[in-house]
C-alpha cells in the first residue's frame, strides 16, 4: 500500500487510454450489435481477399469487409457487410416498386399494394383487388431480377407475403459465379437487423450495470459499505481496460465480448471478496493496529492463493489463445487481460480505496470535533 499512489496513477493512465481509444481507432463492432450479415466461407484452393471483395462488389453489394480466418492453409474467410436486407425502404420504393407495379397493374395504390418490411428480413406484402395469383407475383419479381425464397398466401388469395433470398444468398451466388474455380462453400451465416442489433447492445449494457449494482449490494451487505466502493471501482476498472484491449487490438466486439466481461467481473470480485474477508478477520484479531498495516498483512497472507488461482486459469486460457481461432480466441485473449487486470485491481484499486475512504471519514470527524460550537442568535 506504500506504493498505492504510483499504481493508481498507472491505472488512471490505462483507463484514459481505454476511454480515448475509440476516438482514435474505430472499434470493430460485430454484426451482433451493429447489424448486418456475416458469412464464413471456405475455398478449395488459395484465394486472395481482394478477389473475393471484387466479386461481391460486382454483384451490387457495397463495402464488404473480407478477412482471413484461421490458418492460411485452411483458405477460409470471414465476409461482413453492414446490412441484413437487400434494400432500404427508400431503395425499395425507388428500384423495386415501379417495376413490380408495372408487371402487376391490379395492385392496390400506395404502400397498401406493396409494403416492404426491411427489419423483418426482406419481406414484402402484395395486395390486389382481384385476379392475383402466386405464379403472377413470382413472375413479376423474378422477371425483374429479384430471386425469391418463398411466397405465402395470407388471406383470400389476393394478399401474399413475398420473401427475398436476402444478402447472404446474393453474396453466395456472387462467389459461386465469380470464383467458380475456387469452389466456395458457405460454412456459417449470421444475420442481425439494425433494430435487433440496437436492442442487443442496450441489453448488454444493462446486464453489466445490473451485475455491478447487485455486486455492490452484496458486498455492502456481506461486509460493510466502506468496502463496497472499492470492489465496484475495481470491477469498472477491469471492464474498461478490457474494452480498451478490444479497441486497440481490433478484436471484434460482440455478444461473446459481453460474456467475457461478465466472466471477468465474477472472477475479479471473487478474488476481492477473499481479501476483504481476510481484512475483516484481521481487523477483529488485531484491534488497535493501523488500518494500512492490517490491509498490507491481509494482502500478503492471501498473496499465494491469488497467484496460484490466477496462474491455473492463466495456463488454461493460454491453451485456448494458441489453439483456437475466431471469437473463441478473442474471448480467451480478453479473459487473459481481465485476469491480469483483476488480480492487479484487487490489490492496488479495491484495497487502497478502503484505506482512502477511512482516511476521508476520519478527517471529517476530526474537522467536526475541532469546529467551534455554534453561538445562538440573540433574540
Amino acid at each position: 500500500l506504500g506504493q498505492r499512489r504510483l499504481f493508481l496513477g498507472i491505472s488512471a493512465a490505462l483507463i484514459a487510454i481505454s476511454l480515448l481509444a475509440p476516438f482514435v481507432k474505430k472499434p470493430n463492432v460485430g454484426v451482433d450489435f451493429a447489424g448486418g450479415t456475416e458469412l464464413q466461407v471456405k475455398f478449395a484452393s488459395a484465394t486472395e481477399a481482394e478477389a473475393i471483395r471484387r466479386a461481391i462488389e460486382d454483384a451490387g453489394v457495397a463495402e464488404p469487409n473480407v478477412q482471413a480466418f484461421g490458418d492460411a492453409a485452411d483458405n477460409e474467410f470471414l465476409i461482413r457487410v453492414g446490412r441484413a436486407s437487400l434494400f432500404t425502404d427508400e431503395e425499395f420504393r425507388a428500384q423495386v416498386d415501379p417495376k413490380v407495379r408495372g408487371a402487376l397493374p391490379g395492385l392496390k395504390a400506395g404502400e397498401e399494394g406493396l409494403e416492404y418490411f426491411e427489419a423483418e428480413g426482406d419481406q414484402v406484402t402484395v395486395r390486389a383487388e382481384s385476379g392475383l395469383t402466386s405464379e403472377a407475383v413470382r413472375k413479376a419479381f423474378e422477371d425483374n431480377g429479384y430471386r425469391l425464397q418463398d411466397i405465402r398466401s395470407i388471406t383470400d388469395g389476393q394478399h401474399y407475403a413475398v420473401i427475398f433470398r436476402g444478402v447472404a444468398d446474393k453474396i453466395e451466388k456472387a462467389l459461386t459465379d465469380g470464383l467458380a474455380d475456387k469452389s466456395p462453400v458457405v460454412q456459417r451465416v449470421e444475420q442481425v437487423g439494425a433494430a435487433v442489433g440496437d436492442e442487443l447492445k442496450w441489453s448488454a449494457i444493462k446486464s453489466m450495470l445490473l451485475a455491478i449494482a447487485l455486486i455492490l449490494l452484496y458486498v455492502g451487505f456481506r461486509f460493510d459499505f466502506r468496502f463496497a466502493p472499492g470492489g465496484v471501482l475495481a470491477l469498472a476498472h477491469d471492464a474498461i481496460i478490457t474494452f480498451g484491449f478490444y479497441t486497440v487490438t481490433g478484436a471484434e466486439i460482440n455478444t461473446t465480448t459481453i460474456a467475457a466481461i461478465l466472466t471477468i467481473i465474477g472472477y475479479s470480485i471473487n478474488d476481492t471478496i477473499v481479501i476483504f474477508d481476510r481484512v475483516r478477520e484481521n481487523l477483529g484479531k488485531y484491534k488497535g493496529r493501523e488500518l494500512e498495516k492490517v490491509i498490507n498483512d491481509s494482502l500478503n497472507e492471501s498473496l499465494s492463493r491469488t497467484i496460484l488461482t490466477a496462474l491455473t486459469v492463466f495456463l488454461s486460457l493460454i491453451g485456448l489463445a494458441i489453439f483456437t481461432v475466431g471469437t473463441l480466441r478473442d474471448f480467451s485473449l480478453a479473459m487473459l487481460v481481465g485476469l491480469l487486470s483483476g488480480a492487479y485491481s484487487t490489490m492496488y484499486i479495491a484495497s487502497p480505496l478502503i484505506l482512502w475512504l477511512e482516511e476521508v471519514m476520519n478527517a471529517r470527524k476530526a474537522a467536526a470535533s475541532s469546529a467551534p460550537p455554534a453561538v445562538p442568535a440573540k433574540g
